[in-house]
Parts: C-alpha cells; structure tokens; sequence
C-alpha cells in the first residue's frame, strides 16, 4: 500500500439523514493505473469519489502519493487529486471557457503569463484549443467534459478522479472521450455504468454495492464472472448492443483476439 497513488481503507460513511452510503470500503491504485468503480445506484461510488480529495470526510483513511488527507495537508492534496463531476455544468460556472480553466492558477497566486501557458496547453491536450473565448454554455456536452477535464489537467494533478466521464455522451464523443482518457498518463479513478468503458480502459475494477467492495480485481477476470455482476445489479459488457447467444459469441471472440482464455459457455 505505500507505493500506491491512492490508498483508501476502512472508510465509513453516513449522510446526515443516518443513511449508511460507506462501510467499511477499501481500494488502492497503483502510479498510472486505471481503476473503475463498478456497481449499481446508491452503491456509494460518488461518496466514496468525494472523500479523495477531502470533499468529504469520514472515519477511514484516505492518502494520495503516500500523503495523508487530513486538513494540514488538503490544499496540496486538492492539487494532486483532480474531480470531475459527472454532470459539467456543475464544474463550469465563469463566462468562458479560459476563466473556467484559469480558475484554479489564479486562485493559486500564479502570474498572468502563467496561467495562461497552463490553460492553453490543458485546452490543447482535451483537444479544445481555440475555444478560450467561447461561454461554456454555448458547447456540447462533450465538449464541455473536455473542458471540465481541462480545469484539473490545468493543475497539474497527479490524479485523475471521473464520475461517470462517458455519460450522456453520444458514440463520437464517447469515442473522443475513451480515447483522450487513454492518452493521459495519471492515476485514474473512475467511477461508471460504462462497462464496455471499464473493459477498455481500466486494468483493474472494483465492485461497491450497499457501501462495500464486494469484489475486486483484474477487469477481465471480474467482468468474466456472469453470476457475480448478476447477484449486484450489474451485465457483461453487451458488445456493441449484442446480448444473448450473439453477444456471448461476440465476448468470446473478444477474450480470443485479446489472447485471453474463455472459460464461459455459449450454449445457452
């Protein structure tokens, strides 16, 4: 655990109504890997999201590149620790996209000349250059995940934290999406439905279901596991729309191109 990018153990959690949403939840994950929070809703994945950069707090541990949070060291680990809500528009709230972006580095204290060589090159890397100008408002939905994406790229974060990065997003900025996620080299935590997503993009999955990780391990070797995604609320990924016997067949045809042994049956 100490060469973890993010550690987390035992964190509980209860909403002032007394509801339980964290019990007892435990991940880590390594210096660049991609770790996907898989499991239904009200499992607790976005409370858990909250509490790895201190937006919530709790009894548990949480530390980032072996640091502890606690409120000595939040603001440095704010800086570390990059959130993206699933929803842009509650990350997005200045008259254009520069400001949204120079938010953070002015709040910093850096120069003018600074902030913005740290806000073009964040906006050339999410593929938006040449929007500074533009109100957010006035974007696409993806467009303006590129641009949520830009205002913690734009910090310099060591850690990427996503919630539900993929959602509401049509195929083309789906794609855009998965493919941008997998060109950058942070640590990634993200929590999604996307299955076909985690399959992609994450080495590694954990399951959370009433406020526990009820599973965890490889991607391939958790999505494998038919009876385990069934008994929390969860599917294979479907393949491009495919389910029943086709989409075995076409799952058993992706574990074979990946050169992954198959152990399912798709004999009904």
């Amino acid at each position: 655990m100490s060469g973890s990018a993010v550690a987390v153990a035992d964190l509980h959690y209860s909403y002032p109504d007394g509801v339980a949403a964290l019990r007892g939840a435990s991940l880590t994950a390594d210096p660049g890997e991609a770790v996907g929070l898989l499991g239904p809703n009200g499992a607790g994945k976005s409370t858990l999201l909250l509490h790895l950069n201190g937006i919530l707090g709790s009894n548990g541990s949480v530390s980032v590149d072996g640091a502890p949070l606690s409120p000595a060291n939040l603001p440095a680990i704010r800086q570390r620790v990059g959130l993206v809500f699933q929803d842009p528009d509650d990350q997005l709230f200045m008259p254009t996209v520069f400001d949204d972006v120079a938010f953070g580095p002015r709040n910093l204290g850096h120069d003018s000349a600074t902030v913005e060589a740290r806000v073009r090159s964040a906006l050339a890397t999410v593929g938006m250059a040449g929007t500074e100008s533009r109100p957010p408002h006035h974007l696409s939905v993806g467009q303006k995940k590129r641009v949520a994406l830009a205002t913690v790229l734009v910090m310099d974060c060591s850690v990427l934290v996503l919630d539900e990065p993929t959602a509401g997003l049509d195929p083309r900025g789906r794609r855009e999406i998965i493919d941008l996620l997998q060109s950058l080299p942070q640590t990634k935590i993200l929590a999604t439905h996307d299955m076909a997503l985690a399959w992609e993009l994450c080495q590694r999955v954990v399951i959370l279901d009433e406020g526990q990780v009820v599973a965890a391990g490889p991607t391939r070797d958790v999505l494998r596991d038919e009876k385990l995604l069934a008994q929390h609320g969860l599917e294979l990924p479907a393949l491009l729309g495919h389910s029943g016997a086709t989409g075995c067949v076409l799952l058993q045809s992706a574990f074979l191109t990946a050169g992954e042994n198959w152990h399912g049956n798709c004999d009904g």
